[in-house]
């Protein structure tokens, strides 16, 4: 059984896993939050209180979801852009 402060997480490439939301809450950036209570429809403070714990809201937990998964998405291609970048390029000869 899933405690109610972990959350699964699906991605588009078919992994799933759970994280609590103290590890969402960090991976977010500045914005994020508004991000997510506009998705769900709820007041910031509504999302706030959701990562503290205080309720449980599926509303609150599917836009957290779709937000950090965006954000892993924009993580994993700038890590992927960067490693391109910094990979010299082999000579042609």
């Amino acid at each position: 059984m899933i405690s109610t402060k972990q959350v699964r997480v699906a991605l588009a490439d078919g992994q799933v896993f759970e994280v609590s939301r103290e590890d969402i809450k960090s991976l977010l950036p500045y914005g994020a939050l508004a991000r997510i209570s506009k998705a769900a429809a709820v007041e910031r403070a509504t999302v706030s209180d959701w990562f503290k714990g205080k309720f449980n809201s599926r509303r609150v937990e599917a836009a957290a979801v779709v937000v950090y998964a965006e954000e892993l998405t924009r993580l994993q291609q700038m890590r992927n852009a960067l490693t391109a970048a910094l990979t010299p390029a082999t000579a042609q000869q």
